[in-house]
Parts: structure tokens; C-alpha cells; sequence
């Protein structure tokens, strides 16, 4: 926990003149600040896309009902208290601007448009779990959801903006 919270102090220290998330993000405006800081790239095979993960979040092993869900990633903070979950949700194939509409329907709040990296998403907060999460869609109709959690520890939320900041197609 004291390597989490140091790691994610210096994060804090780094990004505070960093705004919430503003309505473009793009990697290379972060990767020089945190470069000293020790994490992986991780990279999402089934879908070509990769993103920077502290190295204290550790992957979680899915269970079949997980991956069923859809989950394809599913990352820890060593007290289990941080989390970012990768998960396709089957939306009947609903476009982006009509998931913004639907998100109040699961408890999703803020709905904004917003282009990471070249590529239009949707960023929304999860109220009741604490959590921002940002949806792509897909060409096969689904929407590639990731969410990071709990946005209510403040160390965690500016390493939440570093990581949406990183999701990008693999290079």
C-alpha cells in the first residue's frame, strides 16, 4: 500500500495543474511526466489496443462468468482498492451518441463526447460505484467500455486521467 500511495503522490505532484477530463486527451501530452514511474503497457490483443498501467495495478485472472460478461481486462491496486475494468457491452448496436442517451438508464451521469488519441469515446461517471468510464464503439455494434475506479481517492484520480489519457491502438 505505501508503494501505491507513493507512487500515486507523485503522480498527484506531477498532473495537479492537469484539469478533469477535458473533451480531447492525447498520449503524448503525458509521457514524458511519467516516464520515471514504473508501469507496463498493457495490450489488449482482441481488440489492437493498448494502454500505460502503474505497475502496482496487477492483472485479476477472469472466471468464465467475467469473460462471459464480456470482461476482457480486469486490474487491481494491491489493496484492492483502485480498479479498471476492460469490457465489451452488447448495446444492440447502439452508436455513441445514443449510449450517451441510454446511460442514465445504468446509472451513469455527466455523459460527454470526447476524442482520446484521434478516436471519438464517451466519458461518463458511474455514480453509485464511483467510477468514470470511457466507451468506444465498435464496428461489430458493441461498445468497448473501460472504468476506473473509485474516483473518490483523489491520489487515484489523477493516475485515472493518465491512464484514459494512454488508451490508444496499438502501435
Amino acid at each position: 500500500m505505501k508503494k501505491l500511495s507513493a507512487i500515486l503522490m507523485a503522480l498527484v505532484l506531477m498532473l495537479s495543474t492537469i484539469p478533469a477530463l477535458a473533451t480531447e486527451l492525447n498520449w503524448s501530452d503525458y509521457e514524458a511526466g511519467v516516464a520515471q514511474i514504473e508501469a507496463n503497457t498493457v495490450t489488449f490483443d482482441q481488440i489492437s489496443i493498448q494502454m500505460w498501467m502503474p505497475a502496482v495495478m496487477q492483472p485479476v485472472e477472469l472466471a468464465d462468468e467475467d469473460k462471459e460478461a464480456g470482461f476482457i481486462g480486469y486490474f487491481l491496486s494491491p489493496d484492492e482498492a483502485c480498479y479498471v475494468t476492460v469490457q465489451y457491452v452488447d448495446v444492440g448496436g447502439m452508436s455513441l451518441e445514443e449510449y450517451a442517451e441510454y446511460v442514465p438508464q445504468i446509472g451513469g451521469s455527466g455523459a460527454q463526447m470526447m476524442v482520446i488519441n484521434g478516436i471519438p469515446c464517451l466519458n461518463y461517471d458511474l455514480e453509485e460505484e464511483a467510477a468514470t468510464a470511457v466507451a468506444y464503439a465498435t464496428e461489430m455494434g458493441y461498445i468497448l467500455q473501460f472504468t476506473f475506479g473509485p474516483y473518490t481517492d483523489e491520489n487515484y484520480a489523477s493516475t485515472m486521467q493518465v491512464m484514459v489519457a494512454s488508451i490508444r491502438p496499438v502501435e
